[in-house]
């Protein structure tokens, strides 16, 4: 689905989204880039750090900026897509990765705390809902379809994650925050975050898809298998990103996309 897309308010909703991103200043890149390579050092020997410090800079539209006020959205959210054999673990840990993550003990935890970001759990669709303080709820449902079955979720859910996640991010902007960290929790999601790779690349699903967590041999045959199966039933268009994901993607991956 395009931006011109005839079918509702989604188009709209789309081309919105679209104006909310501003283009990074290049001049300020390469200002900032010079000014690295003139310090007493050797070229670009700080390697990525460099790259990051002037696409930050040129993000945020200053040569000088401060230094970041972090948090991290970290988006769940279950998948259809398990019931084919696609992960070595099954649906229900996704929600127990969550209460892990409520009480403070996974490893996204001790890094935000070492990196003194604020940790935002959002809810965008496990299996069952967990009610607790410091779950952000935005549950476009209880875990998408199976995509080799139909669509993994409705054009109306993939928009509504991806102004779900927009809104967030421009909260917390408004809170104060100046950096922003993604992260996921959902089982099968590396086989839906492949196929969406896989579509919008376009790429051979076997280029795409990996072990995951913990999968054999035999494991990323079948993986491999499931996203090939789902790109035939689909065939999404590369150019068509909200077709895809709402063909083949996930929950979180919306919000987080959004973000």
């Amino acid at each position: 689905m395009n931006a011109t897309d005839p079918r509702g308010d989604l188009g709209a909703a789309i081309e919105d989204l679209a104006h909310r991103v501003l283009v990074p200043d290049e001049q300020i890149r390469t200002e900032v880039a010079h000014a690295l390579d003139r310090k007493t050092k050797p070229r670009n020997s700080l390697g990525r750090l460099e790259d990051l410090a002037s696409t930050i800079a040129a993000i945020r539209r200053t040569a000088l900026p401060e230094l970041p006020i972090p948090a991290i959205v970290l988006a769940a959210g279950d998948h259809g897509i398990t019931a084919e054999g696609v992960s070595a673990y099954p649906a229900e840990v996704t929600g127990q990765m969550v209460l892990s993550f409520l009480g403070g003990g996974a490893a996204v935890n001790v890094l935000a705390r070492e990196a003194g970001a604020r940790l935002v759990l959002v809810d965008a669709g496990i299996l069952a809902p967990i009610d607790a303080p410091g779950i952000r709820q935005v549950r476009l449902g209880s875990g998408t379809q199976s995509f080799v079955a139909g669509p993994a979720m409705t054009a109306e859910q993939a928009v509504a994650g991806l102004v779900a996640g927009s809104d967030l991010a421009h909260e917390l902007a408004d809170d104060g925050v100046t950096l922003i960290a993604l992260g996921e929790m959902g089982i099968g999601n590396t086989t839906s975050a492949a196929a969406l790779l896989a579509a919008l690349v376009p790429a051979d699903p076997a280029e795409v898809c990996g072990l995951g967590t913990g999968l054999d041999d035999a494991g990323l045959a079948r993986k491999i298998a499931v996203v090939e199966r789902g790109l035939a039933l689909h065939a999404p268009a590369p150019s068509d990103s909200v077709g895809a994901l709402a063909a083949v993607g996930g929950f979180e991956i919306a919000v987080l996309a959004g973000a």
